[in-house]
């Protein structure tokens, strides 16, 4: 009876880990290619600490966007430190907004700066960032590494939320999921 109930348990542990792994993009592939990009805007503000914790920060930069009526469908996080030699709490990263112009005014905290065109590796993965260190990031280095590109420590994550249209809601049984779009530019040395 025991053996039954505890291989219940597992099937449904196994189903619920491939379902998640399947859900954050884990089994997605990840586009790498060397891109010449055009400069891009940028509106943020400065972090400092744990990378994972600033979504907060790129949340009151997009409010802010919102409320001023300038368009923030790209967010972004530049991390500017590696975690494998800095300190957590020592981690320095920018997260903000990708806009059209940069406004003559910003609020106190928040700062601004043209990224100038130049070449990257570009990585393109449609899972969630939150992965991107353990699926994207050693799949670039694989890249840089095969293509002898030497890189520079910091990147640049430009997210893309895509939702479903109103459309498509009506016409699903349920909601459907919202899906994110992540464009990885690693500067090159």
């Amino acid at each position: 009876m025991i053996k039954y109930v505890l291989a219940g348990l597992l099937v449904a542990l196994a189903v619920f880990v491939f379902r998640t792994a399947n859900y954050v993009g884990a089994f997605k592939n990840v586009d790498v290619s060397v891109s010449e990009e055009p400069a891009k805007n940028l509106i943020f503000k400065t972090h400092i600490g744990a990378y994972h914790k600033i979504v907060p920060v790129i949340e009151e930069v997009e409010a802010w966007a919102r409320d001023n009526k300038i368009d923030c469908h790209l967010s972004f996080g530049e991390y500017l430190d590696n975690p494998d030699i800095s300190e957590e709490d020592r981690l320095k990263s920018h997260g903000g907004c990708v806009v059209a112009a940069i406004p003559k005014e910003l609020p106190p905290g928040f700062e601004s700066k043209t990224l100038p065109a130049q070449k990257f590796v570009r990585a393109v993965f449609d899972g969630s960032p939150g992965i991107g260190p353990l699926k994207v990031y050693p799949q670039v280095q694989k890249y840089a590494d095969e293509h002898k590109i030497k890189l520079k420590g910091n990147v640049i994550e430009i997210y893309e939320i895509h939702l479903p249209s109103p459309a498509q809601n009506d016409t699903a049984n349920e909601k459907l999921p919202v899906k994110m779009t992540t464009t990885y530019y690693f500067f090159l040395e």
